[in-house]
């Protein structure tokens, strides 16, 4: 990230929004953002094959059960 001519004291300054902030907090948040990101994916990933799963589980019981009484006499 570029250093600002306001931030140029010292090269742990940026500007982020017109306000002079330590690298290090950006870097930081920036990480904390992407676990947050990546932790939502996981889960929406997680709950969708769970519930392709239980729709599969639920389909071959409606098959079987429409076999067993179409066999009946």
């Amino acid at each position: 990230m570029p250093i600002h001519p306001d931030c140029a004291g010292t090269s742990d300054l940026i500007l982020v929004a017109g306000r002079c902030v330590p690298r290090q907090l950006v870097t930081s948040l920036l990480v904390f953002w992407l676990i947050g990101v990546a932790a939502l994916v996981l889960m929406v990933w997680f709950i969708a094959r769970r519930e392709k799963r239980l729709r599969q589980r639920r389909d071959r019981r409606r098959k079987e059960t429409q076999r067993r009484r179409r066999a009946r006499p």
